[in-house]
């Protein structure tokens, strides 16, 4: 797992943030799930300082 400080690349982030999801929730397709919290996330998601923001909150949710 890379150092905390790092920048880590998008589909291994991706890739992480799935199987974390998949361990707290079960077996929920990930595809399924992101396009059920698309809608009322997304004008949040849109700016990609609520995105960074948002995964630094996830990460420190996680301990990573």
């Amino acid at each position: 797992m890379p150092h905390r400080g790092e920048l880590w690349g998008k589909s291994e982030v991706v890739r992480m943030i799935g199987r974390m999801i998949e361990r707290h929730v079960g077996n929920i397709p990930i595809s399924g799930l992101m396009t059920s919290y698309r809608k009322p996330f997304h004008a949040f998601a849109k700016s990609r300082q609520s995105r960074a923001y948002a995964f630094m909150a996830y990460r420190n949710l996680f301990h990573f």
